[in-house]
């Protein structure tokens, strides 16, 4: 299979098909590792905005909890 041209007739069968290129396993494992690549930067991209939201609003969150917490006496 390597080295072949992309749309070499394949000869194993009865028939002569073409093979489509996602059954070219250096193709397919370029494109998952692309997969893999794409939702880890997502989940990062989640993560960091997770953390921007939470430090944008630790401040009411720390402001209300001393507002109902009242004086300890």
């Amino acid at each position: 299979m390597q080295g072949q041209p992309v749309g070499m007739l394949r000869l194993t069968g009865d028939d002569a098909t073409a093979l489509p290129i996602i059954h070219h396993p250096d193709v397919r494992r370029m494109l998952l590792s692309m997969r893999a690549a794409t939702e880890a930067m997502r989940a990062l991209t989640y993560l960091a905005a997770a953390a921007i939201d939470k430090s944008r609003n630790a401040g009411e969150e720390k402001a209300r909890f001393r507002r109902s917490a009242g004086p300890i006496c």
